[in-house]
């Protein structure tokens, strides 16, 4: 039992179904001559009952009370009131009356009852929760406490605070019609990211009996769509001819999808329930570029060249006779000025099939000599890195470049014309100069040997300044 004073009316704080000892004028109530000292205390409709008393020449109290009191109250040697299986409804006022032969007191004491609440429980728990979406995560609950407990929500031990928007939290307060004990429960709407794959969320119950209670983390799962595709090719490397080569599609959504699509050179393949696709004994021809994506989206999707090698006995030989090799890959307009021409040149026998990384029209080919010409036009709306992939059963090749769109090209020939204005101008203006300076030189020649002065005759000034005129327009 705690004794707390307030002004003259003493509080004490018993606990819930224990024995709540109430003083009598914190224990100083022996008077001379006392003759008795009598409990009492205020009905719920106001009004006075009695519960005991004490004779001072006898060692046993009277009980008076004929309520629920009767069988649970009892008096301490010092004159404190023992109340047996204390319950809310012992919260009242209590007074003790003590009476000697010159003088009568009374003291008052108000009893109030706490208890600890039950451990905290997150209950109701979101199976799973969506990234960006307003979701409930989730119950948390204490039960039977008094006063009412307070209930915080954690997340990595760190307090949630309600915003309005992104984390919204309901308590209510309940009260058990029988006992009047309280439960306390607080629904939490959250609004996952993705990095809360691995947050560990808690309820915190605070109370005045105290200590915190803190409930078992739970973790949750969290939805996100793929942002990013990866192709991996699953094989020993080099990859050889007569080799199995498995092609590995992964996304990063959560969960992750099982099902894509495979672009086999060209063609699509729909695989489901699983995310690989094996081409069985692979040879030369099946070099080349490989791509896989979402079955719902193909412009998420992820590249990679795959290259069969061969083993021979001439290996050298072989490869130095006919191995593909690019020797020229370039860019140009075309005659209506709306369109990318790329131009990719090849050497190699047997003739090297040539696949492009990116979609256009294939306007010519050309086989001689050895010499392979291949001719793509297309026509970019952002600036593109563009291979040129050549390949036949001795080898392969491939080299890069890079093609503007029309927007950015114009203002890179804009920039080159500037630039060739201002260089002209400066080449003009240093011919000038030089035009300039041999001309005095000349004159001051003439001057020595005929004894004319440095600057020269008035026409030759005439001439000059003329000159220096043409050269300015």
């Amino acid at each position: 039992t705690i004794l707390i004073i307030w002004s003259c009316v003493e509080t004490v704080i018993g606990l819930y179904g224990e024995t709540i000892e109430v003083p009598c004028n914190n224990g100083n109530n022996k008077p001379d001559g006392l003759i008795f000292t009598k409990w009492k205390y205020v009905k719920d409709d106001g009004s006075p009952g009695d519960l005991l008393v004490k004779q001072a020449q006898k060692d046993e109290a009277t009980v008076s009370a004929t309520d629920g009191y009767k069988s649970r109250v009892s008096i301490a040697a010092n004159s404190s009131l023992l109340i047996a299986r204390g319950s809310l409804a012992d919260q009242r006022v209590f007074t003790c009356m003590v009476v000697s032969l010159t003088n009568l007191e009374e003291h008052s004491v108000e009893v109030k009852v706490h208890k600890k609440p039950s451990a905290p429980v997150i209950k109701n728990n979101a199976k799973e929760l969506e990234n960006g979406k307003l979701t409930q995560l989730g119950e948390c609950v204490v039960e039977n406490a008094n006063p009412p407990a307070d209930l915080i929500w954690m997340k990595n031990d760190q307090p949630l605070v309600d915003d309005g928007k992104t984390i919204i939290i309901t308590s209510t307060i309940t009260k058990d019609p029988v006992t009047g004990l309280s439960s306390t429960s607080s629904r939490l709407q959250y609004t996952a990211r993705k990095e809360d794959v691995e947050s560990q969320f808690t309820c915190k119950a605070k109370h005045e009996m105290g200590p915190d209670q803190v409930s078992e983390p739970e973790t949750f799962p969290i939805h996100y769509p793929t942002e990013k595709v990866s192709l991996q090719v699953v094989s020993q490397s080099p990859i050889r001819e007569g080799d199995d080569v498995t092609l590995k599609c992964q996304a990063d959504g959560n969960p992750p999808p099982t099902s894509f699509n495979f672009n086999i050179k060209g063609k699509k393949v729909t695989v489901t329930d699983k995310d690989v696709y094996t081409l069985t004994g692979v040879t030369r021809v099946d070099s080349g570029i490989y791509k896989c994506s979402l079955l719902d989206n193909d412009v998420m999707e992820s590249t990679q060249f795959v290259t069969v090698s061969c083993e021979w006995m001439n290996i050298k030989i072989i490869l130095s006779l006919g191995i593909p090799k690019i020797t020229s890959l370039t860019k140009h307009r075309s005659n209506d000025g709306k369109h990318k021409v790329l131009t990719c040149e090849a050497e190699g026998s047997p003739k090297p099939d040539v696949q492009w990384s990116v979609n256009g029209t294939n306007d010519e080919m050309s086989y001689v000599n050895g010499k392979a010409t291949y001719k793509l036009t297309v026509v970019p709306s952002k600036n593109l890195t563009v291979s040129c992939f050549v390949t036949n059963k001795l080898g392969e090749d491939t080299k890069e470049i890079s093609v503007f769109s029309q927007k950015n090209e114009d203002g890179t020939e804009q920039a080159k014309v500037i630039v060739g204005v201002v260089v002209g101008l400066l080449v003009a203006a240093a011919l000038v100069g030089l035009t300039y300076w041999l001309y005095i030189k000349k004159t001051r020649q003439g001057s020595w040997k005929t004894g004319e002065k440095e600057t020269g005759t008035s026409e030759e000034s005439k001439k000059l300044e003329e000159n220096n005129h043409k050269a300015d327009v």
